[in-house]
């Protein structure tokens, strides 16, 4: 990603989808519903065994990774 004459925003939002290319380049999936998790329920058994730390950047409840998740799909 080239930065120039760009706000950080735009750097970011460029990384991420030279990130997602790359992912496709090399036949791996982007999103959950290219693995067939499609509904609440399975998301709802993906959050239950997520790990959480309390040391990271952001302590994250249940519902926060819920949240990420059906933005994932």
């Amino acid at each position: 990603v080239n930065p120039e004459g760009k706000t950080d925003k735009e750097i970011a939002l460029e990384g991420i989808d030279k990130l997602e290319e790359f992912f496709k380049n090399i036949g791996a999936t982007t999103k959950l519903s290219e693995l067939g998790v499609t509904n609440a329920e399975e998301l709802e058994k993906i959050a239950e065994t997520c790990f959480v730390s309390n040391g990271a950047y952001k302590v994250m409840t249940k519902e926060d990774i819920k949240t990420i998740l059906i933005n994932a799909i």
